[in-house]
């Protein structure tokens, strides 16, 4: 369940930071976890645990890359690089917990705090995630709205202009249809009458 959690938080990094983020290290990640996860499940814990050492150097690695992304990213001061931030050193914090757990350094009774982290991280992801959802549909709501008002705007500007087009049209046939000395019809109105 760490190693998948691992694996969502990538996922969730890469999405946000598509651009920014290398292909090859999102890839590289992705098989690191991938690979100690089959390993994790079917080898014997001694194998597991030789492994979680280069899995361990190879997602720090990965994490302060994510890390070196965000504060790239600080002087916009946008909220979702500080909570980005903030959860990744939270995630990184309990992946070193983990790791020394793993390694007998520390004696713990919390033994997945990685797994604690990454889901406060996701939790974080999901809330900004509301937030931006509910700024867009204000966003669209007020355009509605100065849509609604400038097609009403636009009704009105095309009824007058019909009315002006319409008030010139008869002016232009009454000019057409008359003499303009005498104001009596002329040979073209007599013509159409006939």
């Amino acid at each position: 369940s760490t190693y998948l959690s691992l694996l969502l938080l990538v996922f969730l990094v890469y999405t946000w930071f598509k651009q920014q983020f290398s292909k090859f290290i999102f890839l590289g990640l992705v098989a690191i976890i991938e690979v100690a996860m089959v390993v994790t499940v079917f080898s014997n814990p001694l194998i597991m645990q030789r492994l979680s050492t280069v899995a361990f150097v190879c997602v720090v690695f990965g994490e302060f890359y994510l890390l070196n992304i965000l504060i790239r990213h600080f002087h916009k001061n946008n909220l979702h690089d500080h909570a980005n931030a903030v959860g990744l050193i939270l995630v990184m914090l309990g992946m070193l917990n983990d790791y020394l757990v793993n390694q007998g350094w520390i004696d713990s009774n919390l033994i997945s705090l990685s797994l604690v982290a990454v889901w406060i991280y996701v939790v974080i992801q999901v809330f900004l995630m509301s937030k931006s959802y509910a700024d867009k549909v204000r966003e669209t709501e007020a355009l509605n709205l100065s849509l609604i008002e400038l097609n009403s705007t636009l009704d009105e500007q095309v009824n007058l202009r019909t009315k002006e087009l319409r008030e010139a049209n008869e002016r232009l046939e009454y000019q057409a249809s008359r003499d303009s000395l005498t104001g009596i019809y002329n040979r073209h109105r007599f013509n159409s009458y006939i």
